[in-house]
This record gives C-alpha cells, structure tokens and sequence, in this order.
C-alpha cells in the first residue's frame, strides 16, 4: 500500500511538471501568438484601408493643378493627408507612421495610375518570449484614373430665365466643370433654345475658359433639343477617342418644342416645301431653320437673340411669302401647308427606333393648321430626340466608343418627360432600358436647391466608373 502511494505522489508531480512545462513552452505561446496574430490582422486590415483611401483620394483630386506635374503633386499630398488621417500615429501601439511611398510610374496617356505603399512596425504582446517583439507590416494599394471627355448640352431656353434659374444652372454647371483635369480630360459645350450652338469646342484646357462661357449664359427662346443632342454627340466622336470615357450630361426644364429641318448646318434632311408665290433665297426648293416654340412659326431667322446664328444654318431675304414677323422671318400658314417627316439630321418626327410604351407620340405632318399646332409640334420634337440618342448610343456602339449618357431634368417650369430623359440616359430604370448598352443615369430635381447636388452626383459617378 505505502509503494503505490509513493508511485502516485510521483506521477502527480510528473503531470504537474508536465502542465508546468506545456503551460510555458506550449499554451502560453499558441495563445499569444493568436491574440498577437489578431492584434496584427487587425493593424494590416488599419494599413490597408489606409493605403486603399489615400490611393482614392489621390485618383479623385487630380483636377488640383493646371500641369500633369502639379497634379501629381497635389494627389500624392491628399495621398499622404488620406493615409495619416486613416491611420494615426499611436494607434494599437504603433507609435510611428511614415509617410506611404506614392508612385506615378505605370501612368500612361491617357489613364493615370496611382500606387500607394504604407508600411509600418508593429509591437507584439506575447510573441516577445519568443525573441519577437516587433513585426514589420506592409500593405499595397492601386487606383487608376481614366481620362474622360465630356460633351456638356445644356438647355438655355426662356423658360429658366422666367422660373429664375438661368444662374443657378450656371454656378451648378460650373462646379462640375471643376471636378475635372485639366490637360487630362477634354470637356466641350453645347446649348440650345430656338437655335443650338456650339458655345465651348472640345479642349484639354477647359476649366478657366469654359467657366466663363457658363457664367454669360443667357437663358431666352423655345427648346430645339434634338438638334443640339445630335450635333453635340458628333462633335463628341469627332474626337475618336476610344481610350477616354466619353460622357454627354444634357440638361433640360421642359420638353422638347423646337425642330431644326431643312439643310441646316450640314444636315440632309427635307426642306419645307412654301405653297403659292413664296419664294425662298438665295434660289431652292425650300426653306431651312426651324420650326417651334408652341409652334408659332417656321423661323427663317436673321439675327438671334443668343448666339447669332451659323449663316449657312437660316436661308433669308425671300419673296412672295407672308411673313407674320418680319424681323424673326416667321412663316405664315398660308406659306408652309406641312412639316417636314425628318429634322435636318435625319431623326424621325413621327416614327421610332427604340419603341417600349408610350412611343412614338402621334404627330400628323399635312392637313390644316398641324404646323400651329402646339402639342403636335412637341410630339415631333420628343420623337426625334428619342431617335436622335438611340441613333447616338448605336454609332457609338458600331464605332467602338466608350460611351455612356447621363440627364438631369429640372421640374420648375412645369415639368420634364421623366420616361424620355431616362430613355436617353439608358436608365435602368427605363421601360425599354437596353442591357446591350452601357446604362446611364437620370436625376429628377424638383427646384434649383438640388441641382448643384445634381451635377456633383453625376461627377461622382463619373470618376467611378472611369477606372
């Protein structure tokens, strides 16, 4: 009895040994190395979002700078601000934070890439029995820039001018002008009230000139939308620029009431055909210009109001017509007896290449009195807006242009065509929203207190996707 008494003492004193040992050799350091590797995980999760914020934020603030230099050297200070403010000195013990190493060298023309590199010492809690008491962690992050060009086609018509937001839209265009780089991006504008113009030509060194542009703009006639959508997106592809993001943002308060016909700038469409001793000049079978407004005329115009006019766009001085206006050169009805199925580009009055519900509205060309005909008129001008940026986002597509379509419709002056602007963006939220092509975005803002935010949404949406 007394010898297996004294074996049990031993072997207690063998498994307390035992324990003793497994506790210092064994447990103790599997626990701390997996609280240690917690703490660590934790502090590279820290550095990562660190170096992914900062490698963000340098890729949006490149329009700090008029030279690729001085954007360079703006970003990687909002870089290094970025990195810092997401991960402090001090925190989890991490006593000192160098600056990340920011890095330009896989830019290209026309994409900028941004590679940022944070490293820092981490102190260890239990490691340090082992012999480790620091650990040197390093996280890696990349954000790329693309180049966009931007073709802006804003509504000027009279109607802003009446609600009192003609310089709203013009400060809130403005501040989405800024948000973009010079010598990197390439922005143009177009408006268009009775007539379209070409008011900014595409250019690198966009911010200066084309803010001042905005900030005369004069809000007056009626809203000839289709033609300044088609002109705008020609001169957006003249750019055959298939390495940049191309953009149009149009903007409107209203609906389409205003159609370019005839030859007008370049375009094949019909002439208005006159009827009796009306006579246009210089000699042709017809009339060029526009017909619009609530449908008050056909306008064979010689002066506008804002801008002046392109003289191959109006044809004047004709004879033996009856003119209502003779300073306008307003056609009467008893000189135009219908209009024409095409405007000068080619867009449809009356038919449609996208379809879904609701379209096309109905419009008659011939019969009494459809060119005074107000809603008549409108139809023909929703018609051929809705073909014009379906014939666009096709182009587009056949060409191989990166391409992609954003609206913003104003609805203080008595509303916008929500269903329409959302076709022309591809919204998906459209009826005959089109998964083929790239999908757009409309923004409904109900006054002019949120149309900065408007524009600023689309900015950022734009820097998104241009990656």
């Amino acid at each position: 009895m007394k010898t297996h008494l004294r074996r049990r003492e031993r072997e207690k004193g063998f498994v307390l040994t035992l324990y003793t040992l497994m506790m210092l050799f064994v447990i103790v350091p599997i626990v701390g190395l997996a609280i240690d590797s917690g703490i660590l995980f934790a502090i590279k999760a820290k550095l990562q979002a660190a170096v992914d914020g900062a490698a963000l934020g340098a890729s949006r603030s490149l329009n700090r700078g008029e030279t690729i230099q001085s954007q360079e050297d703006a970003a990687t200070s909002t870089a290094i601000s970025f990195y810092h403010a997401n991960f402090p000195a001090g925190w989890m013990n991490v006593n000192t934070v160098a600056d990340p190493t920011v890095s330009w060298a896989n830019s290209t023309t026309s994409t900028a890439v941004i590679d940022v590199t944070g490293n820092v010492t981490a102190p260890t809690w239990f490691m340090g029995i082992l012999g480790f008491n620091t650990v040197n962690v390093t996280a890696t992050s990349e954000s790329t820039r693309r180049n966009v060009d931007i073709m802006l086609i804003i509504d000027r018509s009279g109607s802003l001018a009446s609600s009192g937001s003609c310089g709203t839209l013009a400060s809130s265009a403005q501040l989405f002008v800024s948000s973009f780089s010079n010598n990197r991006d390439r922005m143009g504008l177009v408006t268009f009230g009775t007539y379209y113009n070409y008011d900014f030509a595409f250019n690198y060194d966009f911010q200066s000139g084309l803010t001042t542009t905005l900030s005369s703009l004069n809000c007056v006639g009626w809203t000839n939308a289709a033609a300044a959508y088609w002109k705008g997106y020609q001169y957006l592809k003249g750019l055959s620029d298939l390495n940049a993001l191309n953009v149009i943002l149009f903007f409107t308060d209203g609906q389409p009431n205003t159609v370019t016909f005839g030859q007008a700038d370049g375009g094949t469409g019909p002439l208005v055909t006159p009827t009796g001793t009306c006579q246009p000049s210089p000699s042709a079978s017809g009339f060029s210009g526009t017909v619009g407004g609530n449908a008050d005329g056909i306008y064979q115009q010689t002066v506008s109001t804002y801008p002046a006019p392109n003289p191959d766009q109006f044809i004047v001085g004709s004879t033996g017509c009856n003119f209502t206006n003779k300073i306008n050169q307003v056609l009467s009805t008893s000189s135009i007896p219908s209009l024409p199925n095409t405007d000068a580009f080619g867009n449809s009055l009356t038919s449609d290449l996208l379809g879904g519900t609701g379209f096309p509205y109905s419009v008659t060309l011939t019969g009494s009195n459809v060119r005074i005909n107000s809603s008549n008129v409108q139809n023909g001008g929703i018609n051929a807006l809705d073909n014009a940026a379906q014939r666009a986002r096709q182009d587009a597509a056949a060409n191989n242009v990166p391409f992609i379509v954003y609206t913003i419709g104003l609805g203080n002056s008595g509303g916008v065509n929500d269903e329409l602007l959302k076709r022309i963006a591809n919204d998906p939220t459209a009826l005959a929203y089109q998964t083929s092509y790239s999908a757009g975005t409309y923004i409904y803002t109900p006054d002019t207190a949120h149309l900065s935010q408007a524009f600023a949404t689309i900015a950022d949406d734009i820097m998104r996707i241009s990656k």
